[in-house]
């Protein structure tokens, strides 16, 4: 009951009163664990998991719960291992099927992915709870994606009598904003969003962050906290409160930035502690909720004939939907050398989360290096899985495993640094590159992306139509295929694409930061004006400010 209540330190107490009096009681460890690392408390958490399967190694809950600490912990291999004894204590268990897919798309681990994939899709249909992120890189359809956020919303929502009532009172002189999330760190969400953040006009707008994620004492922190007229931490407070404190500041629009990503707290929102709710960037999906009343996106990602398939009422900038800080860092490259690349040679790469990676595009991009000699393929090393299975991967396809070479993780401006030596940044899909496509253009480096049905699937296709590069946004695998090998066949091509690319950064919309800001506001503008006039939300779009 008290961890239902949030209040979890105290839940911890009691368990281990309990565990001092009665130290085999496998439940109370399993109980201590999930309230240990919704603390955050991973490592602990783990060994309670232990205690609990060394006191019942027949423990399905158990060992699933430990498959969720060794993946906060970043044992990718441990935490798969988990999900899979679950599953065989229970092969009905659907918690444990959807990790164990998700968690092997990380490590690149196909045998299965098409069945797998598609048994996802098919256990939303029949009604069962999916994690609506892990959707997004499967086949599911937009509906589908609705479908799964309203399965997922509804356990979560509070009580009628709890969520917070609104009534239109006179307009104040700023509208106040708040901005919620779990990202306001160095994380990919603020590197987009930190200038924008700091953009807002002062004499409209009050502007303040609610952060519900670590405070890892990161230059980026300093520079959001100063970037907030106000910067408000939640990490201790209960859903309930957090909403409470967010309702006594009187905020008039809350910005949800978080969605259904990892770590997402919606119930936060579901108490509706604002009378006017946006759900912004960092879910490119619909949330299905009926506390959220409008989506931000633009005509390319979400098309207004997509509306029926969102809970939200679609709100088109325009453009592209997407913010981009301007004072990103581009670290000076190390050598082609340093970055185990070869010194000559076309160099095709991928920066994408490996779980986007499907068989059907790693098909086409060995095609692609079997065309072109001396060419390789650029990889973020992710997890310590996904070396030695891509490799294998080549290799079964005829391949010299020497050719894939694996971009160890480094600093945000490194990183930006070393995509100089790239010739090709190479999307996927059903889900695109999103920070890491506007990283590659802000770096200079051309990305070719294959345009989805679901938004997650057509981001990349707006940044490059807002960086004036729509001949890179292809309709088919075919098309991507063709488009790619002409490219590698003839590097003046990507040459004059990359120089374009540098030369436009200070014309071209996708980085003209001042602008977008000032759409955003227009459109919070608007939405504050309609519920001033008493008007449900409806749909609408903003011409250029």
């Amino acid at each position: 009951m008290l961890q239902a209540l949030g209040r979890t330190n105290d839940a911890i107490g009691l368990y281990q009163q309990l565990l001092a009096r009665v130290p085999a009681h496998a439940d109370a460890c399993n109980n201590m664990g999930t309230a240990l690392l919704t603390e955050g408390r991973a490592e602990e958490a783990r060994a309670a998991f232990e205690q609990a399967l060394a006191h019942r190694p027949d423990f399905p809950e158990a060992f699933y719960n430990l498959g969720n600490a060794s993946r906060e912990l970043g044992h990718l291999a441990e935490a798969i291992a988990a999900y899979r004894n679950a599953l065989r204590l229970r092969p009905g268990y659907a918690d444990a099927f959807t990790q164990l897919t998700y968690h092997r798309a990380q490590a690149c681990e196909w045998d299965d992915y098409e069945a797998d994939q598609q048994k996802l899709v098919a256990m939303v249909r029949e009604g069962v709870r999916v994690p609506p992120f892990y959707l997004l890189s499967t086949p599911a359809t937009a509906s589908d994606q609705l479908t799964c956020a309203r399965q997922w919303i509804k356990p979560i929502r509070p009580s009628a009598e709890a969520v917070y009532e609104h009534h239109p009172a006179a307009e104040r002189a700023r509208v106040r904003l708040g901005y919620l999330s779990g990202d306001l760190h160095q994380h990919a969400t603020a590197r987009l969003m930190a200038e924008l953040f700091e953009r807002h006009d002062r004499d409209r707008f009050e502007v303040v962050a609610y952060s519900y994620g670590p405070d890892d004492d990161s230059p980026m922190r300093a520079r959001l906290a100063r970037g907030f007229d106000r910067f408000v931490d939640l990490r201790a407070r209960s859903h309930r409160e957090a909403a409470r404190l967010i309702h006594a500041d009187e905020i008039d629009i809350l910005i949800d930035l978080k969605g259904y990503t990892h770590h997402a707290r919606p119930a936060i929102a579901a108490y509706r502690p604002a009378p006017v709710q946006v759900s912004y960037l960092g879910f490119p999906a619909t949330m299905g909720a009926d506390f959220i009343d409008y989506i931000m996106v633009d005509p390319v990602v979400v098309p207004p004939s997509q509306q029926p398939v969102f809970a939200e009422r679609l709100v088109h900038l325009p453009g592209s939907y997407q913010v981009n800080d301007r004072r990103r860092e581009i670290a000076i490259p190390a050598s082609r050398q340093d970055c185990g690349l070869p010194a000559e040679g076309l160099v095709l790469c991928c920066f994408n989360n490996t779980y986007k990676i499907s068989p059907a595009f790693f098909e086409v991009w060995m095609r692609l290096l079997r065309s072109v000699p001396n060419s390789v393929l650029w990889l973020l090393e992710a997890n310590e899985l996904v070396k030695v299975n891509l490799r294998s991967e080549a290799e079964k396809r005829g391949i010299d495993s020497g050719r894939l070479i694996f971009a160890p993780l480094v600093s945000a401006a490194e990183h930006l640094g070393r995509q100089r030596h790239a010739d090709l940044f190479l999307d996927t899909l059903p889900c695109n590159a999103h920070t890491t496509a506007s990283d590659a253009l802000w770096a200079g480096l051309p990305v070719l992306t294959c345009s989805g049905e679901t938004f997650a699937g057509r981001v990349a296709g707006s940044l490059l139509a807002a960086a004036d590069m729509p001949e890179l946004v292809t309709a088919s695998l075919e098309q991507y295929e063709q488009t790619a090998l002409a490219l590698a066949r003839e590097p003046q091509r990507l040459t004059a694409l990359r120089r374009k690319l540098v030369e436009s950064h200070d014309t071209v919309a996708l980085f003209d930061l001042p602008k977008l800001t000032a759409n955003i506001e227009a459109a919070y503008a608007r939405m504050w004006q309609t519920w001033l006039s008493g008007q449900e939300p409806v749909a609408f779009s903003i011409e250029n400010a």
